[in-house]
């Protein structure tokens, strides 16, 4: 009535009933029922309770702590998850007075204990050493990979007073030497580095080299990792949380603003769910028209994020340009092509095209 020459799409029309539908609970039906048990339990301790929890969405676990979230200056550890439709999940939080190892272990050994044993895959953390202890001690076999974001700033802190405006030079040399694909490119780069920067191998050796596996790429890309390279998604949790509460709130208001968080991330997976179950229309595109069979396959096993993703890649498969190479004369390519200055190879546009002689390096 308001709007009578505006037409309204279908989607749109689910959604806000999705929206304005009364859910006052924010847990699923055997979340709820599983904290039913627990009070039972409380309240008759001959009430025997044991519970499996389904190992999903471990994969890839992202960890970062921040300060100034309540009066007691408490650090607040935030714990975050990526899913199966490539979305960030929290899934655990810690308020602590320190920021040392075994605090870290005691964190590890919860999150453990209250998944039945589960471990992440594939842990992201700012490189705090402390926090490296604590993993080698705790999660041995997960893999630890270092955020990139806060290696620069290290780097930065570390180098711009003593190098001021060849600072960026050191950068853009060390960039060259960690998007190396091939342990026996990087090895050879590395050398070159320190040779070049001898006033700056200590802290090269000592912080970097010794955890190389958790930063160069050509360790780094053997795991899956959903396209993460720093600790932002979690940060971006902290971030909300930090309109929320100050230095001076409480404890309560503390956890009270995360509560609110997770009700507000319980609806919008809710809501989502029900707009990935609505039937619509889709526009012929190449991933249907050429590559029919393949598309009703991956239908079967991908979320519809992800298989998004995947018709986007099939489409752009029709454009690609393809030659016979010989084995020879790739070998005699160049290895040490330059790549972008003070560029991560994950920030660069083709950072996903790879030549014969980086695959059998």
């Amino acid at each position: 009535k308001k709007n009578p020459g505006k037409y309204i799409h279908a989607r749109n029309v689910y959604n806000a009933i999705q929206i304005n539908r009364i859910q006052k609970e924010s847990i699923s039906d055997a979340g709820a029922m599983y904290l039913e048990l627990l009070k039972q339990q409380k309240m008759d301790p001959t009430f025997y309770i044991s519970a499996y929890f389904e190992a999903r969405f471990h994969d890839i676990v992202l960890l970062d702590s921040t300060a100034k979230m309540n009066r007691h200056s408490m650090i607040l550890c935030v714990i975050i998850l990526i899913d199966n439709h490539n979305r960030s999940r929290l899934v655990a939080t810690a308020v602590v007075s320190d920021e040392t190892k075994d605090t870290y272990i005691w964190i590890f050994e919860n999150i453990i204990k209250a998944t039945g044993g589960l471990a992440p895959r594939l842990l992201y953390t700012d490189a705090d050493p402390v926090m490296i202890a604590a993993v080698d001690s705790c999660l041995p076999m997960t893999k630890h990979h270092f955020c990139l974001f806060h290696i620069h700033k290290n780097l930065e802190k570390h180098f711009l007073g003593k190098y001021h405006d060849n600072w960026k030079k050191i950068f853009n040399d060390f960039c060259y030497v960690r998007n190396s694909r091939s342990e026996l490119v990087f090895e050879k780069r590395w050398c070159e580095l320190l040779y070049k920067y001898t006033d700056a191998s200590s802290y090269l050796n000592s912080q970097l080299y010794q955890h190389r596996e958790a930063w160069a790429l050509c360790f780094t890309h053997r795991a899956f990792n959903a396209s993460v390279q720093s600790t932002q998604r979690v940060e971006s949790y902290n971030g909300i949380i930090k309109t929320q509460v100050n230095g001076l709130s409480s404890l309560l208001e503390l956890e009270n603003s995360i509560k609110r968080l997770l009700e507000r991330e319980s609806r919008f997976t809710r809501i989502n769910k029900t707009i990935g179950l609505l039937p619509v229309n889709r526009d012929e595109s190449f991933y249907n028209k050429y590559f029919n069979n393949i598309d009703t396959s991956i239908q079967k096993f991908l979320t519809p994020a992800i298989l998004k993703l995947q018709r986007d890649e099939i489409n752009r498969s029709i454009h690609y340009r393809c030659y016979i190479a010989s084995l020879k004369d790739e070998l005699r390519n160049n290895a040490d092509a330059e790549s972008p200055n003070g560029m991560f190879s994950e920030d660069m546009f083709d950072a996903n095209v790879i030549k014969l002689e980086q695959l059998i390096a």
